[in-house]
């Protein structure tokens, strides 16, 4: 009878393992191609993939983090201009979706997700800043809260700031704290676990380098 349960026991482990190892796996590809892609038709085939993985893998949130960042990057990587109130809503969609995978509504890294986003609605809609604003803000306090450590809200504030107009508070100036703490974080970011956010150190680096002109 031991022996029965003890192989049970040995086949159940296994079958969970080999499916985490898939994960893992899979997973790994896919954010190795994420940092190297730069086409909107990219971002497009991997927000497809990680779909995919959210759909199979219900009890994890980073496939639906990582599908509601390549729909957003699809707008700033030449999708056709049509497209971008329907990718904005979709990443917006993915990104809520991995918040209620975590089940709790304050998340370091979803929360800058969700400020990412909103600053892509507002690069497609500016008259609507009175309103987007605050909220991005509110997330990216949120984020830094959640995890000081965190570089990406510190990028989204940096970014919001440096094309806010000086008359409103904004400016390189104004954005250049916020993009080198980013930049500070994103050097100091552990690099032990591969399937963790890690998305824009380039991009807060060159956004660094245009406050500081």
């Amino acid at each position: 009878m031991k022996t029965i349960l003890f192989s049970i026991c040995m086949l159940v482990s296994v079958s969970v393992f080999g499916q985490s190892e898939k994960y893992l796996n899979t997973m790994g590809n896919l954010i190795s191609k994420l940092d190297t892609a730069s086409s909107w038709t990219t971002y497009q085939q991997l927000s497809a993939q990680f779909e995919r993985i959210a759909a199979a893998e219900k009890g994890q949130w980073l496939p639906a983090y990582y599908q509601g960042y390549c729909l957003l990057m699809q707008i700033w990587s030449g999708a056709p201009k049509e497209q971008a109130p329907d990718l904005l809503t979709a990443s917006e969609q993915a990104a809520n979706e991995a918040a209620s995978r975590v089940g709790k509504s304050v998340h370091s890294e979803i929360n800058a997700l969700q400020a990412y986003v909103l600053l892509g609605r507002l690069s497609t809609d500016p008259m609507n800043g009175a309103s987007l604003t605050p909220q991005i803000l509110q997330l990216c306090g949120q984020a830094t809260a959640a995890d000081p450590t965190n570089p990406r809200p510190h990028l989204v504030q940096g970014v919001l700031m440096f094309h806010m107009p000086e008359m409103y508070g904004g400016g390189k100036a104004a954005a250049k704290a916020s993009l080198e703490k980013a930049v500070q974080l994103y050097e100091q970011a552990p690099a032990s676990d591969p399937l963790a956010p890690k998305w824009d150190a380039g991009f807060a680096r060159g956004m660094y380098q245009a406050s500081a002109q």
